[in-house]
């Protein structure tokens, strides 16, 4: 595996490596775009804009949202092994 291959395999989030890409490329729409003042185009960088940052928000929230299901889960899983481990213990101790 190359460097690069393992710097991307590392990367918790390959959308922030996009978003640089996107927001170099809006820089240099937006200043194409101000050169020609097209406000028809400005208005649908604007959307295009607010509709990556909703998408960036929406990929923050859903890995909060899955962090706090491990919470939910992992207590209760942790009692049913620390009950099935007791038992087990506690009928192996009495056996011998």
């Amino acid at each position: 595996m190359t460097e690069e291959q393992t710097a991307k395999a590392n990367n918790e989030l390959p959308w922030e490596e996009d978003n640089k890409e996107l927001i170099a490329a809006w820089r240099t729409e937006l200043k194409a775009l101000k050169a020609k003042g097209d406000g028809p185009a400005l208005e649908r960088l604007k959307t295009a804009v607010e509709t990556q940052l909703a998408l960036a928000d929406l990929k923050i929230k859903a890995r909060q949202a899955d962090h706090a299901q491990q919470f939910i889960w992992g207590p209760i899983l942790l009692t049913f092994v620390g009950v099935i481990l007791g038992a087990l213990i506690a009928g192996w101790v009495k056996h011998c």
